[in-house]
């Protein structure tokens, strides 16, 4: 038996970018693509640099 990530793995923000609901969903919300990409990107910088921190003072 498998675990949830195994049987489901977890998508890339590309993979959800690309998806036609997420894509409608996005257009009636008047979601900017590259604004949310930005976004997403600056999230992924700062989580990584506490990661980071946080294990060099342990």
């Amino acid at each position: 038996m498998c675990n949830r990530t195994d049987c489901y793995p977890i998508p890339t923000a590309q993979e959800l970018l690309s998806d036609p609901v997420i894509r409608a969903v996005m257009a009636a919300d008047a979601v900017d693509e590259n604004q949310l990409r930005s976004l997403l990107e600056q999230m992924s910088r700062r989580q990584t640099a506490e990661t980071e921190n946080t294990a060099a003072h342990h």
